[in-house]
């Protein structure tokens, strides 16, 4: 039991929305219209299955996670470009092809977690002050906060693109302290980022909760998160 907690501060991609984890699929979407489409060299498996490889260990380089307003088109035609060069393929079409519909299979796939609303809903009724902190494109966010109606939970939302800082920048924890007016330790920040998320923030002197869908596994050496879960609802057993 965590007890003592006055203000919860929530991620928003891959802890509240499905984002990353829809990723593979929409390349393999956009890789099956692609051939239906247009004559290549290889089938659209296996060219998604190297878009993703690349792409995976793009973003798995902490150095590379977004920052402010980021262009992502131009980072997608690298890792186009990279995955085209490996499999020995030069085809500037059907890259072309691939950025212009790859967002399109994207926003088709994201989506809510079903116990999202409801867990809001549950600590916004009992008193909690909730934040979204989120880094990444204001425009870009907003969109999905609008499109999965979020923004009537939280008593603060901030956005990278919009504040100029952003996770896991100390400031943009303590502006959310500052707004709720609570101490460090009366506050959890919960997210998938167990670098931005669970290790910098309890470094910051606040709970940190790791949303850690995959299992992944720490060292004992590691920063230990106040508490693992799985999905957001499990929250409400824990937190007085």
């Amino acid at each position: 039991m965590i007890e003592g907690i006055k203000a919860l501060f929530f991620d928003l991609d891959d802890t509240l929305i499905c984002f990353g984890g829809v990723t593979h699929q929409a390349w393999e979407l956009t890789c099956q219209q692609l051939t239906n489409e247009m004559e290549i060299s290889i089938d659209a498996l296996t060219l998604a299955h190297q878009i993703n490889v690349i792409n995976d260990a793009y973003w798995s380089n902490e150095e590379n996670r977004p920052k402010g307003n980021v262009d992502f088109q131009l980072v997608r035609k690298g890792i186009l470009r990279k995955a085209f060069d490996s499999l020995d393929m030069n085809n500037d079409l059907a890259i072309a092809f691939l950025l212009d519909h790859y967002a399109y299979y994207k926003e088709k796939a994201i989506y809510l977690y079903s116990d999202v609303h409801e867990t809001l809903d549950y600590f916004h009724s009992h008193g909690y002050k909730l934040v979204l902190i989120t880094n990444g494109d204001g425009t870009r966010q907003r969109e999905k906060i609008l499109r999965f109606d979020l923004e009537k939970h939280f008593d603060l939302i901030l956005i990278e693109g919009e504040q100029g800082i952003g996770k896991p920048d100390r400031r943009v924890y303590q502006k959310a302290l500052d707004f709720c007016d609570v101490l460090a330790n009366q506050a959890c920040m919960v997210g998938d980022n167990y670098l931005w998320e669970v290790k910098a923030p309890i470094e910051y002197g606040l709970k940190g909760i790791w949303v850690n869908h995959n299992g992944e596994i720490l060292s004992q050496d590691d920063i230990q998160p106040t508490l693992m879960i799985q999905q957001i609802s499990e929250l409400i057993s824990f937190i007085r």
